[in-house]
């Protein structure tokens, strides 16, 4: 992997054929973490920040969608009556009340 320094802020890595932008950050880890990353690293042949690159990737792949989520449910509620308070205060009353034994 090969990189390009733009400005402060922004390099160019080069992972195969397709130049990606990115940003430089810095963070803290314990010993015992930076110790596994070394070892997770230095097993797959890669240096610590493409395990945690790799790592980010994976984690937000398993994050659903916001506006996706939303969309999916947009029009769940199309069948419900026009008048949504009195509706809600129809479910309200059957609180109170006691099933049918």
């Amino acid at each position: 992997m090969t990189a390009r320094v733009v400005d402060a802020w922004t390099v160019y890595i080069y992972s195969g054929v397709i130049p990606v932008a990115a940003k430089r950050t810095q963070f803290y880890l314990s010993h015992a973490q930076w110790d596994a990353l070394e070892a997770e690293a230095h097993r797959g042949g890669v240096s610590a920040a493409e395990v945690i690159r790799e790592a980010i990737d994976r984690y937000l792949a398993t994050k659903p969608d916001f506006v996706a989520t939303l969309r999916a449910v947009t029009g769940a509620w199309a069948d419900t009556p026009a008048d949504s308070e009195a509706y809600v205060r129809g479910l309200r009353s059957e609180w109170g009340r006691r099933p049918h034994a």
